[in-house]
């Protein structure tokens, strides 16, 4: 009797290092991008940046190198709805302290074999389409931040297909200036 009891101790102890080892299993997570970019070539980073053109989408392989802000529970800002205005703590235009939304607002850094750092700015839905997720207050939702400290450490590992669109802007002086984003994909 003693015995079996001894067995039944050691087969629990078994499934609790076996339940153990399953909680610590890394879920490696990767880039799918949408349909529209399967027709296009493969770029380099380096083409990316090089390229005449002002408006273009690019499919590239890359590896995420870094992030900013370093701190991911700032990924997420403040923003008036009635101005369209970043809140820090209240809006500077309007002077609202409650009328407001969140909205992603946070680059990845690229690396590829032609270039070791790419920002690439990460907002708005196309942010939302990436992690799959809504914006919130992420000071308060350590699920989320969790998540998202998976997301970033799966996509360093290894290199992941990235579209990029360029697009441009004028400033103040009517100057076009030529700016990358994230663009049609999302984590799996």
């Amino acid at each position: 009797v003693e015995v079996d009891e001894e067995e039944k101790e050691k087969e629990k102890e078994k499934e609790k290092e076996d339940e153990d080892e399953d909680e610590d299993e890394e879920v490696l997570w990767y880039t799918s991008i949408f349909r529209e970019l399967h027709s296009v070539d493969f770029s380099t980073l380096s083409d990316v940046k090089g390229c005449p053109e002002m408006t273009k989408q690019f499919k590239c392989r890359a590896r995420v190198v870094g992030h900013f802000p370093l701190n991911i529970a700032d990924f997420c800002i403040k923003k008036c709805k009635k101005c369209k205005r970043k809140l820090a703590p209240e809006c500077p235009m309007c002077g609202s302290y409650s009328n407001f939304e969140y909205i992603w607002s946070f680059r990845i850094y690229l690396s590829d074999d032609t270039c070791e750092s790419f920002p690439l700015p990460v907002g708005g839905s196309e942010a939302e389409t990436f992690l799959g997720m809504p914006p919130g207050d992420l000071k308060e939702n350590n699920q989320t931040l969790c998540l998202l400290h998976q997301y970033l450490t799966s996509l360093m590992k290894e290199d992941n297909e990235i579209g990029i669109c360029s697009y441009y802007v004028k400033d103040e002086s009517g100057t076009k200036r030529k700016m990358h984003q994230l663009w049609k994909t999302r984590l799996v």
